[in-house]
């Protein structure tokens, strides 16, 4: 193969990467499949599933059978004696001489990198030179959070005298949430994401949002900054055939659930309807997901949802991709009660538009109004984050759920395709290729 007919080599961290379960694997994983058939070599660099099963507690194994085959994936073992937090797990050293953390720590973490992943970096800028020096290599790019995988980035990309790509799934040093700056002007965290950003040769972010304010934060930089949104991943979504509402009505959420959701008002809110709006008489709300990343979130989130046999409330548990399908078509409306922000637009928004069903949505109108889901046929938006304005919401929804007709649906479905993961990696597509030398 001449060298003008050679694909161009991407080296994609990610530490968040099947079979971590883990929301931020969707994206990557997209941008990595769709990538080997827009004409490139993808090869992901990404954590073992030991580490994130110690770490986290539990994996989706069925999620890798999602990567596709043309995917190179190399696994760099995160070495995690001060994550883990299950002795049985710890080694002996850990759990019997705890003082020498720190010393392990620094050894692992030479450069101080202030992230709690921050030992994943040097092994895995160490693989990542390694074989993108045997697997010639053109970009080099990382997905945070963690955010050692941008760190990680730009030590791969001097080494191999490479442009690198930074993709801010989430906000480092901007609460995305508040608005505030997470650790102030001069702390560790603003010094590496200022020297970071200012290397990168593209800065992407989910949102308009984020843009504005990084831009703001590192005007050298603004230049490089672009939006290239979530999306959808059509081929992991089965849409359900059209059919009229149950009765009663079953409402449902797919995802995993946080402290961060807006839980008082969600199920404030729904109590009161359930109570006092005949569209809502007897309904059922199936909330499918793990309950956290971890075993001590898992205990927080729980104690936030009142699911008692008179709520109305069922706690179904997480399901697999590959019963995703059975599970969204079961459901008559999908709620929407991510936190949400001008900073964050989560993938979830998307999935649920590709599935042509009403959406109550628990979200502020300004917020709302920024939104993709703004002119979707089939979103329900609250009036305000409260129970009055969840009741209203919910109303909405099961009131279009009980007037659905094919035409309604098909035009949602045209609507939510603009959305497609594909069209996003296309913009990808376009700005990695407008790096290559």
């Amino acid at each position: 193969m001449s060298s003008s007919d050679r694909r161009p080599h991407l080296l994609l961290l990610a530490l968040f990467f099947p079979p971590s379960r883990a929301s931020g694997v969707f994206r990557p994983l997209g941008f990595a499949n769709h990538l080997v058939h827009l004409g490139w070599d993808v090869t992901v660099v990404t954590a073992d599933a030991a580490s994130h099963l110690e770490v986290v507690g539990s994996i989706d194994p069925a999620l890798e059978a999602l990567v596709d085959p043309a995917v190179r994936v190399v696994r760099v073992p995160v070495p995690r004696q001060h994550l883990v937090t299950e002795p049985k797990q710890m080694a002996w050293w850990r759990a019997n001489l705890p003082g020498l953390l720190p010393a392990w720590e620094q050894r692992h973490n030479p450069a101080g990198f202030p992230d709690r992943w921050a030992t994943w970096g040097p092994p895995a800028v160490r693989r990542a030179v390694a074989h993108g020096r045997r697997h010639r290599a053109d970009v080099v790019m990382a997905t945070g959070n963690p955010w050692v995988g941008f760190w990680a980035a730009a030590q791969v990309a001097a080494a191999l005298k490479l442009p690198y790509v930074l993709d801010y799934r989430d906000a480092w040093t901007l609460n995305q949430f508040t608005g505030e700056d997470r650790f102030g002007p001069d702390s560790a965290e603003a010094g590496w994401e200022r020297r970071l950003v200012a290397g990168a040769a593209r800065v992407l972010f989910v949102c308009e949002g984020q843009r504005a304010w990084h831009a703001a934060r590192y005007p050298p930089a603004a230049g490089a900054m672009r939006v290239i949104e979530n999306g959808f991943d059509a081929d992991q979504i089965a849409v359900p055939p059209f059919r009229a509402a149950g009765s009663p009505l079953r409402f449902g959420w797919v995802g995993t659930m946080t402290v961060d959701q807006p839980h008082q008002a969600m199920w404030q809110g729904w109590r009161q309807a359930l109570a006092a709006e005949p569209v809502l008489a007897g309904a059922q709300a199936y909330l499918y997901g793990h309950l956290g990343y971890s075993p001590g979130a898992q205990r927080q989130v729980s104690a936030l949802i009142p699911a008692t046999p008179s709520s109305g409330l069922v706690l179904a548990g997480p399901c697999t991709r590959a019963e995703l399908g059975a599970v969204y078509g079961s459901l008559d409306v999908l709620l929407d009660f991510t936190a949400r922000s001008p900073y964050v637009v989560g993938g979830k928004l998307y999935e649920e538009m590709a599935l042509g069903r009403p959406i109550a949505a628990v979200v502020e109108p300004a917020v709302a109004a920024g939104l993709p889901s703004a002119d979707y046929p089939l979103w329900f938006g609250s009036p305000a984050v409260t129970p009055e304005g969840v009741r209203q919401a919910l109303v909405a929804a099961a009131a279009a759920a009980r007037a659905m007709t094919p035409a309604i649906r098909q035009a949602a479905l045209d609507k939510a395709a603009g959305f497609a993961r594909g069209l996003r990696a296309a913009e990808l597509d376009r700005e990695l290729r407008g790096l290559l030398s």
